[in-house]
């Protein structure tokens, strides 16, 4: 008996071994679809043969055109037929009677020896074991049956086939053999309903164009997936690259400079206090009025020369001692001593005072002068802090009473040297001290008064009200010491204002001055010169000078609908006439394309404003 297994086209050796050996005939006929991957390696052939032929199974690879299948299943050593062949195996020697017609058969007994003979015994390797993969094919298998189609045969065993004969066939699914010993069915394993008998009795004709058909397109894109695969992403990729070149070309780039004009200008406007807003039509922006005091002291020496008798060659001085201990004063008798905390060097009070009490977190202070307990030049200290030392003996008192000298104590000196002569401050000292002191803070003002404002506060210099609250020195006229320091203490009245507001104002201020279809943007440089402070109603008149340049306006949107209704040369020629505009620069993208986008978004104007500033 024979039996017919039809390959899928992606069904393993291993799948086809298992369906094999699960057949009781053995004859199996293999019908391998082109692109198969079992027909894709002569190995796996070979690895077929051999385990079949150890099963005790024959096989024959039977319906292939395929030349290329044909090719590669005979050199793994596999019969192949045609069907006339696997019709005559079916037959052997019986009369069958189909739809199709009548068939005669030439007999074919000596050839059916032919199949079977020479088979090989089953041996002892298994499938999946090392035998499976290392044990060489047969040599001997390799021989092919002369079967037509096969290796080879002579052509008088092909049967003959009448197409004027009749005969019936009711082949659905099961083949039927009549002969001298009786008849057999041997159904169709997996493939019933597609098995046609025209397909496998009648060789290449018949009805075996049509399926052929579609294995041919299966195998081509089986063989050519690689390139089908290369065409659809080349097809996404072009239809991509349209659609974004849909998207952002053609596009038009117009880049403008417009005409400009220098602008320099003097403008006025007032400052107030009490204004809340900027008030464009009277001129008026919010400012806030401030007091402010500034302290500046410096270091002079002495230029006047004198003997000192009166205190024989002791240090003299001054200190300031304040209260911190009671609201009550305290009164310090002539002589009272006070001890240097650095040089531990002890001075006396040179008169009785009475030192206030405090009042609240203030002390009470007073300045009173100083001689040393001895004489000797190393009594002329630094400014430094004292203790009372008649206060030690009460500790809360003695920490809330605190001595302090302002400057240097001088004119100590030894007894043997005899009278020396001793610096004295003069008048003429005082006044070039408080002169310089003066000229000191006024040159520093303008710092120390921004140092108090916020980032974007400003003040008119020559607006401001400057009264000096106080100027002294630390030894007056005739004291004998080697320096003094000076001081001046000034009360500046001023009315600041927001710099973005002044220049927000200014701006309203000059385009109102320029010419038609001028406008400014942004001043280089603005100075505010001079003012008019009226301290009572609080209100500055502020002048200010101005630069900057101004720029001809560009209207964008009215100007696409220009370039939308022209051509390009006109487009050019409208620009380079237009006064408000002194150069205008026309880029196509792509460069070649030499029409006027009809979507305006792909207009793109960029205006640059480019020159004096």
């Amino acid at each position: 008996m024979q039996q017919i297994i039809y390959i899928d086209v992606d069904e393993e050796i291993t799948s086809v071994l298992d369906r094999i050996r699960n057949e009781r005939v053995v004859d199996i006929y293999l019908s391998i679809p082109k692109g198969a991957i079992l027909a894709n390696s002569i190995l796996s052939l070979k690895l077929l043969k051999r385990e079949a032929e150890k099963m005790g199974k024959n096989i024959v690879v039977v319906d292939s055109n395929d030349q290329r299948l044909k090719n590669i299943v005979e050199r793994a050593g596999i019969r192949t037929g045609y069907s006339q062949e696997f019709n005559n195996h079916f037959l052997n020697n019986g009369d069958y009677h189909s739809k199709m017609g009548d068939v005669d058969v030439v007999s074919v007994a000596e050839k059916k020896d032919e199949v079977h003979d020479d088979r090989p015994q089953v041996s002892n390797f298994e499938i999946g074991s090392d035998s499976f993969y290392d044990h060489d094919v047969n040599e001997d298998s390799k021989t092919q049956s002369k079967f037509v189609g096969g290796v080879g045969g002579p052509k008088d065993d092909i049967a003959n086939v009448n197409p004027n004969s009749n005969y019936s066939n009711d082949f659905n699914g099961s083949v039927h053999r009549v002969d001298g010993s009786g008849s057999f069915d041997s159904k169709v394993n997996n493939h019933q309903d597609s098995f046609r008998t025209d397909k496998y009795f009648l060789g290449d004709s018949g009805g075996h164009s049509s399926e052929s058909g579609g294995d041919l397109r299966e195998g081509f894109f089986l063989r050519h997936k690689k390139l089908f695969l290369f065409v659809v992403v080349l097809f996404i990729f072009l239809v991509a690259g349209v659609g974004w070149f849909s998207v952002n070309y053609p596009r038009l780039e117009v880049t403008v400079h417009p005409s400009s004009m220098v602008v320099e200008k003097e403008v006025k406007f007032i400052t107030q206090d009490d204004a809340k807003k900027i008030d464009k039509k009277e001129g008026v922006i919010p400012g806030e009025y401030l007091e402010i005091s500034l302290k500046k002291s410096l270091t002079f020496k002495s230029t006047g020369e004198k003997i000192n008798t009166k205190k024989k060659g002791r240090a003299t001085g001054k200190v300031v001692i304040y209260n911190y201990y009671s609201e009550k004063p305290q009164v310090l008798v002539k002589t009272t001593r006070v001890l240097s905390k650095k040089s531990k060097k002890l001075f006396r009070l040179s008169r009785t005072i009475t030192v206030p009490g405090k009042s609240g977190d203030e002390p009470g202070k007073i300045e009173v002068e100083v001689y040393a307990d001895k004489t000797g030049e190393d009594f002329n200290i630094d400014a430094d802090e004292f203790t009372i030392e008649g206060f030690k003996s009460i500790p809360e008192k003695y920490s809330a009473f605190k001595v302090k000298s302002e400057g240097k104590m001088n004119g100590g000196y030894s007894l043997k040297q005899g009278n020396k002569i001793q610096h004295v401050v003069t008048h003429d000292d005082l006044e070039v001290a408080r002169q310089k002191t003066m000229e000191a803070l006024d040159s520093s003002l303008e710092d120390e008064i921004q140092k108090r404002l916020s980032s974007n506060q400003v003040f008119v210099k020559d607006a401001l009200v400057k009264e000096v609250v106080s100027s002294k020195s630390s030894y007056p006229e005739g004291a004998m010491t080697d320096s003094f320091d000076y001081t001046v203490v000034y009360s500046l009245k001023v009315l600041v204002f927001d710099a973005n507001d002044a220049e927000n104002l200014i701006t309203v201020k000059v385009r109102g001055k320029l010419d038609s279809g001028f406008s400014v943007d942004k001043f280089s440089s603005i100075d505010y010169k001079r003012g008019v402070f009226d301290v009572d109603k609080r209100s500055l008149v502020v002048y200010a000078e101005v630069k900057g340049t101004a720029w001809h306006d560009i209207d964008v949107e009215k100007l696409k609908d220009v370039i939308m209704a022209g051509t390009m040369d006109e487009i050019k020629n409208v620009l380079s006439k237009n006064n408000g505009i002194s150069l205008a620069e026309v880029r196509p993208i792509p460069s070649w394309f030499s029409k006027i986008p009809s979507d305006r978004d792909k207009i793109i104007i960029q205006v640059k404003k480019e020159g004096n500033r």
